[in-house]
This record gives C-alpha cells, structure tokens and sequence, in this order.
C-alpha cells in the first residue's frame, strides 16, 4: 500500500492551465507544482498529454491527465500495466519538453494559495497548507 500512496502523492496526476499558469497536482488533487509559461500551450499540445488524446476545457481553463482512475502507472504488474506505466512517463516527457521549449518563468507562489477544482468541486491546498472544512 505505500508503494500505491507514494504514487499518489508525489506523481503527478495531471495539470491544469489557465492563461499562462500552469498547476500540476497529484492524485491527490495536492499542487505539486506551479509554473507560468511565456505563451500559453496550444490545444494540440495538451491533447497530446491527455491519456484519452483530448484534454477537458471549461472556458479558458484546461485540465489534462497524464492516467486514468483504472490504470495505476507503476504500482499493478503485468503485461498490460508495463504498457500504461510507458505511456504515462511518455506523456510526462512531452509535459517536460513543452515546460523547457517555453522556457518558462520560475516557479512562484499562487496569488489565491489554492486550487479550486470544480470538476471535483474541492479545494486544494498549496504544499504545507491545509484547508478548513
């Protein structure tokens, strides 16, 4: 089970782009990280990280993820779990190359110091924050 909640935590699940900010979270929804890029990625790109080949779009907002709910990149053995755990780092890989094609601005501290996810309808804390229920 730790091997499973490692993964969870300190993996990113996915990203989610607004403008030129970028949050990757855990699937944990935890932000593990926040970027703001020069120009803001093109749809081709972020369709191309998405494990279904089509990121979600809610207005200007756009959510990918790198794996689904049923495949557990790294954790599951086999066959079939060797092909989701390469397709998943592929997708982190363009992640990477699209990060330093754009030479993107340091990382920096959110001006809200959260994530409001409305697809999960929850709030996400930055790293060492909590939120009050």
């Amino acid at each position: 089970m730790a091997l499973s909640h490692g993964r969870a935590v300190a993996l990113p699940y996915g990203f989610k782009v607004a403008g030129r900010d970028v949050r990757v979270f855990n699937r944990e929804y935890g932000v593990l990280a926040g970027f703001r890029l020069r120009r803001r990625p093109s749809r081709r790109q972020l369709d191309r990280m998405d494990w279904r080949g089509a990121a979600d779009q809610s207005g200007d907002v756009f959510r990918v993820w790198f794996y689904a709910d049923g495949c557990l990149p790294i954790i599951a053995h086999g066959p079939a779990n060797a092909a989701d755990t390469a397709a998943y780092f592929e997708r982190l890989a363009r992640f990477g190359r699209m990060l330093a094609d754009e030479r993107y601005d340091a990382p920096r501290p959110w001006p809200d110091h959260t994530l409001t996810d409305d697809v999960h309808d929850q709030e996400v804390p930055e790293p060492g924050r909590t939120v009050k229920r």
